[in-house]
């Protein structure tokens, strides 16, 4: 709160996003940061999906007048295909047309394997990732809208996630779909101890599950 009321250009930095210091229990998860970096003024909020984007977000960062939180998980890094990094833009992976998979920081990973599985099942969908959450790129949501169906992948409560900004981009940009899902965490604590690939599996945020659910609705729908 002091850097944001004083908009200092301070640069915070957390390791173990969403549900990667998956062993150590509900107490060290981080799914509720998005709704709370998110609602302090002047904060630029980003949740890097590889190395690269991490790299690129730190050196933007430490170049800007305001305050940047810079949130990544605790996990080997699984470089995506080489892009363009500009701050409070999303990147768009791939083009399909039977709906649209917008997926936040680290999650792009699971999204990209979930597209490429369902392709082999004749769905094509567009991928967009998104690394920075503060300020939130509206216009990569209403694009996404083309293709009638949205699917959000935010490994964080549902409570305050980027799927509740994602349907405010549509409603006020007065767009129909067919489908809009929201692919997050329940508000809850997690009960038990598990590896993170489990705990993915658990929240139907793994590559297989989110294939899964996404290829059900649409196979439903379109």
């Amino acid at each position: 709160v002091s850097v944001c009321y004083q908009d200092l250009p301070v640069v915070l930095a957390s390791i173990g996003t969403g549900l990667s210091y998956s062993e150590l229990g509900a107490t060290h998860h981080a799914t509720e940061e998005s709704a709370l970096m998110r609602a302090l003024p002047n904060l630029n909020v980003f949740f890097p999906a590889d190395g690269a984007e991490l790299s690129e977000a730190l050196r933007f960062a430490l170049r800007a007048e305001h305050p940047s939180y810079i949130s990544f998980p605790k996990l080997p890094d699984k470089p995506l295909p080489a892009h363009p990094f500009e701050m409070g833009k999303a990147v768009r992976y791939r083009d399909g047309g039977d709906g649209a998979v917008l997926a936040i920081g680290h999650s792009v990973v699971e999204a990209l394997a979930a597209a490429q599985a369902l392709e082999q099942q004749g769905i094509r969908l567009s991928v967009y990732g998104f690394h920075t959450v503060k300020p939130f790129d509206r216009s990569a949501v209403l694009e996404a809208c083309a293709t009638g169906s949205l699917f959000v992948v935010d490994e964080h409560q549902q409570c305050a996630g980027i799927a509740g900004e994602a349907a405010k981009a549509v409603l006020e940009g007065g767009k129909t779909l067919r489908h809009f899902c929201d692919y997050s965490i329940p508000d809850c604590f997690s009960d038990h101890v598990a590896r993170y690939a489990q705990m993915q599996e658990e929240y139907g945020l793994s590559a297989a599950r989110l294939a899964q659910r996404i290829g059900e609705t649409l196979g439903g729908g379109r």
